[in-house]
């Protein structure tokens, strides 16, 4: 059933967003989608690189279009620069880098106490993207699936923003496996450069930094409004995980579990970056358990030994 939104009333409430947070490669373009599939959610991926990605760079939306020509971003885009009073994507841009980077999380701690006119401008402009999104999907829900942490604290103290937060984790092995692997430049599957392997230690270290920031961003925040999802247990138990979901943003996913109990595949929307996986037009929930017998066992070994401890937190064996 679609409910009827009235525009003007939604535009004079706070903007809804569902932030998914963690390190990279561990199935947030899935869950973006799974929660794109509600009637009133419009899952956009990566916001975050929207402006240099979309807009500046004209990369792939996950429709087939380039951003800088699909008719959802076109229309967004037109209806940001009403709202916030600029059409300066390179300046936004700017702002962006400003805030949005851990090395100035120091600076953001610092505007929770008093708000700089470089962060209200940051804000506004922020604010009025994800108001041109609701508008023109006419969805009451936006999901930000960016995964970085310091840009889930500044979309925290943005006014106006009702944000809620899922810290999504997964397995070591499989994101050290995952980033393990090299990919060839191909624009139209999603793959905007060629993507080298990552060392071992590297990826191990990036997820264990990458979790403990976001735990730290979850600290931040009324504890009401952030939850902390397994992506096994997601997969295994899809519907479980929605009812966890539904109850932090107050929104009844019952249909979209019905869908999935039956093995339906779930709609893309538009997203922007991300996983190559969006590429596809749908998805099914599928397992992605590749490094349990293709992993080497001295490679496992040596990332539980840089990560045993933070793994047992989360509850994995």
């Amino acid at each position: 059933m679609v409910i009827e939104i009235d525009l003007m009333e939604l535009n004079q409430c706070k903007i809804k967003v569902i932030y998914i947070l963690g390190a990279g490669r561990s199935g947030s373009t899935m869950l973006n989608t799974v929660l794109g599939n509600h009637t009133q959610i419009e899952s956009v991926g990566e916001l975050t690189n929207l402006p240099r990605s979309g807009w500046i760079n004209g990369e792939y939306c996950a429709c087939g279009e380039r951003g800088n020509v699909c008719l959802f971003w076109s229309n967004v885009r037109q209806e940001w620069v009403q709202r916030s009073g600029i059409d300066n994507v390179e300046a936004y841009l700017a702002l962006q880098n400003t805030f949005e980077r851990f090395r100035h999380w120091s600076r953001l701690v610092k505007e929770r106490q008093k708000k700089s006119l470089k962060f209200q401008s940051y804000a506004k402009y922020t604010k009025a993207l994800f108001e041109a999104i609701r508008t023109v999907s006419g969805k009451s829900i936006v999901v930000d699936s960016s995964k970085n942490p310091m840009r889930a604290f500044a979309l925290s103290l943005i006014p106006g923003i009702d944000l809620h937060l899922i810290h999504l984790v997964r397995d070591v092995r499989g994101v050290v496996w995952s980033l393990n692997k090299a990919y060839s430049k191909d624009e139209k599957q999603g793959v905007q450069k060629d993507i080298k392997s990552k060392p071992i230690w590297r990826s191990a270290t990036f997820w264990t930094v990458t979790n403990l920031q976001s735990e730290w961003v979850r600290h931040q925040l009324n504890t009401r409004k952030s939850i902390q999802v397994c992506y096994e247990h997601f997969i295994a138990n899809p519907c479980e995980t929605l009812d966890k979901i539904g109850n932090l943003i107050e929104c009844d996913f019952g249909a979209v579990a019905e869908s999935l109990s039956a093995g339906d595949a779930m709609a893309v929307g538009h997203t922007i970056a991300g996983n190559r996986l969006r590429m596809a037009g749908s998805v099914k929930l599928n397992p992605d358990t590749e490094w349990v017998y293709k992993m080497p066992r001295k490679d496992q070994r040596l990332v539980l030994m840089m990560t045993g401890w933070l793994m047992s937190r989360y509850e994995y064996k």
